[in-house]
């Protein structure tokens, strides 16, 4: 029935034992999700990202709003506004360059997870716009309720993207994984950029002073890191992204 002021309304979808198309899945989640009263408008900005979106200003029925998702781009829209009212224009080119991986895990979605290549393809340009962890965190829940328990595969991808968000973060332009010509032992290779500081070094050093300092570069083992090496990596980018605390007889850089 449909409701009427103080009166709940009330409805009752009815299907056969069958594998529901993935849309009609989140269509369905909308539903659950916003079962509060004044809910119509989130069920329609959800709906309008399950159907693909196009630009804002324009008749195109496809654009970048399709391509990064309604949340994303609402996020990088107020990002801009807010850019603009402190001043900060940000000119074509000045971006931060991206980051580049390159660490010994499989990282990527098989067929078998995802079987559609449509699909497919839509969840890679999400984790691709990935700028923040809380942002990871809401993608995981999303593709975890849509297809299920993540394979390994699925779970090193993640790890590779929240690396990815943290080096970006501390300034690190490159994560290698390198052999020392002296052993057989690895090591992580951290490149920096200019906007590294030598504050945020030294509370890196501070937590973690295993890491070496060589030129524009940090490196350390994986013996060092230890068995959790991915956990240990992210912490100490974290780690790298802040500035160290005074030390007793230390002053300050500025």
């Amino acid at each position: 029935r449909v409701g009427r002021s103080k009166k709940q309304a009330y409805s009752y979808f009815l299907y056969h034992m069958k594998r529901l198309p993935m849309d009609a899945k989140k269509r369905l989640r909308a539903i659950v999700e916003a079962s509060e009263l004044g809910a119509g408008f989130q069920i329609a900005m959800k709906d309008l990202e399950i159907r693909g979106a196009g630009d804002v200003l324009g008749a195109n029925q496809s654009g970048a709003i399709h391509v990064v998702g309604v949340s994303h781009f609402i996020r990088m829209l107020n990002q801009a506004v807010e850019d603009l009212k402190k001043g900060r224009e940000v000119k074509q080119g000045e971006q931060l360059p991206d980051v580049t991986i390159e660490v010994p895990l499989p990282a990527y979605i098989p067929d078998e997870y995802i079987v559609s290549s449509k699909e497919k393809i839509s969840v890679y340009q999400r984790l691709a716009a990935a700028d923040s962890a809380s942002y990871l965190d809401e993608l995981r829940g999303d593709i975890v309720e849509d297809y299920g328990r993540m394979p390994e595969e699925v779970r090193n991808l993640f790890h590779v993207l929240e690396i990815k968000v943290a080096a970006k973060h501390a300034g690190i332009s490159n994560v290698k994984a390198e052999n020392v010509h002296s052993s057989s032992d690895r090591q992580i290779v951290l490149h920096m950029s200019e906007s590294v500081k030598p504050e945020n070094i030294m509370a890196l050093l501070e937590k973690y002073p295993k890491w070496m300092i060589s030129g524009s570069k940090l490196k350390i083992s994986f013996k060092d890191l230890g068995a959790n090496w991915v956990e240990s990596l992210k912490r100490s980018l974290k780690a790298l992204s802040k500035k160290a605390k005074n030390l007793p007889g230390q002053v300050a850089a500025k």
